[in-house]
């Protein structure tokens, strides 16, 4: 089990509020992707850390047993104070434990595939279900071979 204590950071991103029924997921998650690249969403934010692309799952409230009501949002990690454009938001990753899991190969199903691993065997994560984050480095852009790592926060 690969464990990494995080430190608090802020994200300035987009948002939109989905759920983790995969059938019902995958739709509004898209929308976001897309909307992210097409209004150039990194080019009105101001004070990024580096130039990994954050997405922040947070808000969850369950709507039934092993369903989420969940809040995506897709940024970068700023310094703090950092002023956020209009029509963005800010979002914070808690300090405390998160269980690492790399996704490696055909973009996007490897993610995909990723998810529904963690899903199925969540009962064995010890989730706390408050923020869990994915971070798309410069390795996320190979479509054929790619990777990106999720981290899922957990109890100690």
């Amino acid at each position: 089990m690969d464990i990494e204590k995080k430190r608090k950071f802020d994200v300035i991103g987009i948002s939109v509020n989905t759920t983790t029924d995969m059938s019902e997921n995958c739709q509004g998650l898209q929308q976001i992707w897309c909307r992210f690249f097409k209004e150039g969403i990194a080019s009105k934010i101001s004070r990024k850390i580096d130039d990994d692309i954050i997405c922040v799952y947070d808000n969850y409230k369950q709507t039934q047993p092993g369903v989420y009501q969940v809040r995506a949002t897709v940024g970068y990690k700023v310094e703090a104070s950092t002023k956020i454009p209009q029509g963005m938001v800010l979002t914070s990753i808690n300090e405390g434990a998160y269980q690492k899991f790399l996704a490696k190969g055909k973009m996007p199903d490897c993610i995909i595939n990723k998810w529904a691993s963690i899903w199925k065997d969540q009962d064995h994560l010890n989730r706390k279900f408050e923020t869990d984050f994915e971070v798309y480095t410069e390795k996320s852009n190979d479509m054929d071979n790619g990777e990106m790592e999720i981290f899922i926060g957990v109890s100690n």
